[in-house]
C-alpha cells in the first residue's frame, strides 16, 4: 500500500507539471539561499574567531628578580582565572624590539638597560571583562610584580561588539532558516494530489483516512527531498561561479578557504527538507479529507 501511495503521488505530480515545477522552484530557492550564505560564511566564521583575539596584559617584573623567580611568577600568573597562556619577554629582547620600531632604527645606547623583564599574559577568548579585570587586580598583588598594563576599556568594548555580532548573526540565521522552512512547507502543498471526488470514492470502498492522506504526504516529501538535492547542487554551482572572486580574496588572506559544506550537513538539509515536506503534505491531505467527507 505504501508503494502504491508513492506511485500515486508521483503520477499526481506528473499530471500537474506546472504546479510541481513551481513548487520545486520555490522550495529550491528557499533552501539554496541559506545554503549559499552558510557556504560563504563558513570560512569567515573562522576568520572572525581569529580576529576576536583574546585580551593581553603586560606584567612588569621587578628589576632584581632572578630567572628562577620569573619562572615561578609565570606559574602563579598562569593559575589566575581566565589565563590561557604566558610568555616571558627578557629585557634585552624588549630593548631590541624598541630599537627596531624606532624611526631610523637607532636609539642612544643604554647602559645599563632601563627596561624591565615582562610577562605577556594572554586571556582566553571566552574570558569575560569582569573576570579579566579581577585577574589583573590579583596579578598586581603578587610578589615581584612592579605593575600590570591592561586596557580594560578596550576589552570591555570589544566583548560587547563580539556579543552583539554573535546575537545578531544567530537571529539572522534563525530568521533565514524559519523562512526557508516555511517556504518549503508552502511549496509542498501547491500541487493538487487528489481531487474531492476521488477522495470520496476511496472512502466508499473502505480506504482509511491514513491511506487517503498518504499520497499527499509522499508528494510533499518528494518535493522536499528533490528541492534539497537541487539546492545543494545550486550552492555548489554558486561557489564554482564565484571561484575567481573568492580566489582573489584568498590570495590576500591565506586563512580563507571556501569549500562546499561537509556532506553530513548537506545530507541533513536534504533530510530535513523531506521531513518538512512530509509534514506539510500530511496536513494538506488532512484538510482535503475533511473537505471531502464520505457520502
Amino acid at each position: 500500500m505504501r508503494l502504491r501511495a508513492l506511485a500515486s503521488a508521483g503520477r499526481a505530480l506528473a499530471r500537474a507539471p506546472a504546479a510541481s515545477a513551481l513548487a520545486l522552484l520555490l522550495a529550491t530557492l528557499a533552501l539554496a539561499l541559506p545554503l549559499v550564505l552558510a557556504t560563504l560564511a563558513w570560512p569567515l566564521y573562522g576568520a572572525w574567531a581569529r580576529l576576536a583575539a583574546p585580551a593581553q596584559a603586560t606584567v612588569f617584573v621587578a628589576g632584581d628578580t632572578s630567572t628562577a623567580d620569573i619562572g615561578a611568577l609565570r606559574a602563579r600568573l598562569a593559575e589566575q582565572s581566565g589565563v590561557a597562556a604566558t610568555a616571558h619577554v627578557p629585557r634585552d629582547q624588549a630593548l631590541a624590539a624598541l630599537m627596531r620600531r624606532t624611526p631610523g632604527g637607532s636609539l642612544p645606547e643604554f647602559k645599563p638597560n632601563p627596561l624591565p623583564d615582562a610577562i605577556i599574559v594572554t586571556f582566553g577568548r571566552d574570558t569575560s571583562p569582569t573576570e579579566a579585570e579581577t585577574a589583573v587586580a590579583a596579578m598586581r598583588k603578587l610578589a615581584r610584580v612592579d605593575g600590570v598594563q591592561f586596557d580594560h576599556l578596550w576589552h570591555r568594548r570589544w566583548s560587547i561588539i563580539v556579543d552583539a555580532a554573535r546575537t545578531g548573526g544567530a537571529l539572522l540565521a534563525a530568521a533565514v532558516v524559519v523562512l526557508a522552512a516555511g517556504a518549503v512547507a508552502l511549496a509542498a502543498q501547491l500541487p493538487t494530489v487528489t481531487d474531492r471526488g476521488e477522495l470520496r470514492l476511496l472512502a466508499l470502498v473502505g480506504a482509511t483516512a491514513t491511506y487517503r492522506r498518504r499520497p499527499f504526504a509522499y508528494a510533499g516529501a518528494l518535493i522536499g527531498l528533490v528541492s534539497g538535492l537541487l539546492a545543494c547542487a545550486l550552492a555548489s554551482g554558486a561557489l564554482l561561479a564565484l571561484g575567481p572572486r573568492l580566489a582573489e580574496l584568498q590570495a590576500t588572506a591565506a586563512s580563507l578557504a571556501w569549500q562546499p559544506l561537509p556532506w553530513p550537513i548537506q545530507a541533513g538539509v536534504v533530510g530535513v527538507a523531506g521531513l518538512i515536506g512530509w509534514l506539510a503534505g500530511s496536513y494538506c491531505g488532512l484538510r482535503a479529507i475533511r473537505g471531502a467527507p464520505a457520502p
